[in-house]
């Protein structure tokens, strides 16, 4: 689903303007940057939870050329979808 799929969907449910829905999914999405940025975690219940994990350094593979390159260590975020059995479905 794309997001703008998704703002449609969520407007006609709710009969409500495509913008305001976008805008609150814009707010959404910089308010979960800017929390795993400051506590390496976002949470909104009952639906996904998002952690910052560290990546350690490592060797890699040039796949075009075949050279080994060096991978710098980085964080990523990783998500966590609550399942079915916690929606009760």
């Amino acid at each position: 689903m794309t997001k703008d799929n998704l703002v449609k969907s969520i407007a006609s449910q709710l009969e409500v303007s495509q913008a305001s829905v976008d805008a609150v999914l814009t707010v959404l999405e910089s308010t979960i940057k800017l929390e795993t940025a400051e506590t390496g975690e976002a949470v909104i219940p009952g639906l996904v939870m998002f952690k910052t994990k560290q990546r350690p350094a490592r060797k890699g593979v040039n796949p075009r050329t075949g050279d080994s390159v060096d991978v710098p260590a980085k964080t990523v975020v990783k998500a966590k979808v609550y399942g079915p059995k916690q929606w009760g479905v």
